[in-house]
């Protein structure tokens, strides 16, 4: 996960759930992720392992709590997974894994910090403007007010001034 909702209530005031919070970030994730077609692993910490009965089992030295990691190499498992829990070799991750495997590829995924505050300036905008998307104009007696208008100046249903941050790590793929 790019941030996790704890950090991300630190930067933003919400009454939403920590479930609703989680899942928009996750979206947030597989976006940015897709959009930049950039896994941003680190491919430094890497290691091979098993799953056995919904754990890894690996030398998880390289790795700590709340490290997210993505399991390849794998004919059911593969994706991305947050570190719950370690004890000796075996690894706990959230969502849990569904099918025994040996010998899935284990590598830990990193995020840069730019890619951190855009997610939480992209939930910021979310939060704040996600439900005037689509309204241009609305006037009430004498009142008037004007909305967003994305319909030029837009890229992945957001303003394209904060989609920006993503430039440096777009990959080309051919």
């Amino acid at each position: 996960m790019i941030l996790s909702v704890a950090q991300l209530r630190g930067f933003v005031s919400t009454t939403l759930s920590d479930d609703e919070l989680e899942s928009r970030l996750l979206a947030i994730e597989s976006m940015v992720r897709s959009y930049t077609k950039n896994s941003f692993q680190n491919r430094g910490v890497r290691t091979l392992g098993d799953i056995v009965g919904g754990k890894l089992t690996m030398y998880p030295d390289k790795f700590i709590v709340g490290d997210t990691i993505q399991v390849s190499k794998s004919e059911t498992n593969s994706g991305l997974y947050v570190i719950t829990g370690i004890n000796e070799l075996e690894v706990t991750v959230n969502p849990a894994l569904l099918y025994d495997e040996t010998e899935v590829l284990i590598t830990k995924v990193q995020y840069p910090k730019d890619i951190v505050m855009g997610t939480v300036n992209l939930m910021k905008w979310d939060l704040k403007n996600r439900d005037k998307v689509g309204v241009k104009s609305e006037t009430i007696s004498r009142w008037a007010v004007t909305y967003y208008d994305l319909d030029s100046n837009a890229i992945l249903g957001y303003p394209s001034s904060l989609v920006g941050f993503m430039k440096p790590y777009m990959k080309a793929r051919f």
